[in-house]
């Protein structure tokens, strides 16, 4: 597998070559510019993006913009736009068969969390109730970024019942905005996209 390595300091990018390499990956090329990501990964025939840093939400929005796949090592939650591609996000941790399985994975089109932000005992309400089977179709129609009242014309119910619903679902989920329920769901295993 080639893989384009992307972050913004020489350092970075030479971690990320050696976690690549212990991954069983090849790099074809480097670059610390997200502007250039197409035009390089076209260039060098790579077939993922492997990033990571500070800087790493300009290339994973780059690559979102061009639909090229990518993998990021973070420890930070990714933000839910970030899932409209096809994606990797692993904590910086991650060993090499995991990294190896996240390539694979998001080289075929699937998306891949790890984790991402916070360790699986840390995640808030993972030990709080399941949603409920509306609750978790109000989520679903979240994270595909339809508002309140789309998502109450598509239910048939008033968007004030979906508020309600929302509300619970972040109580359960201990989450403050529709980005982050939606990441715990998907890490509690109740919702997958």
């Amino acid at each position: 597998m080639q893989l384009l390595i992307a972050a913004g300091s020489a350092g970075l990018r030479e971690w990320l070559g050696r976690c690549a390499g212990h991954a069983g990956a090849q790099v074809a090329r480097l670059t610390s510019d997200p502007g250039t990501l197409p035009a390089v990964m076209a260039a060098s025939g790579s077939e993922l993006i492997l990033t990571t840093g500070p800087d790493t939400a300009g290339f994973w929005r780059a690559a979102q913009a061009g639909r090229l796949p990518a993998v990021v090592l973070s420890d930070q939650m990714p933000p839910v736009e970030a899932l409209a591609s096809p994606l990797g996000w692993l904590r910086r941790d991650a060993d090499a068969a995991t990294l190896r399985a996240a390539l694979t994975a998001v080289a075929h089109g699937l998306h891949v969390l790890q984790g991402a932000g916070l360790p699986r005992a840390a995640v808030p309400g993972s030990a709080g109730r399941r949603l409920s089977p509306r609750e978790r179709e109000v989520l679903e129609r979240v994270a595909a970024g339809l508002s309140t009242k789309r998502i109450a014309r598509q239910l048939a119910v008033s968007p004030n019942t979906i508020k309600f619903h929302l509300q619970e679902t972040f109580a359960k989920l201990g989450a403050a905005t529709r980005s982050e329920a939606v990441v715990a769901a998907i890490r509690r295993g109740e919702l997958t996209l």
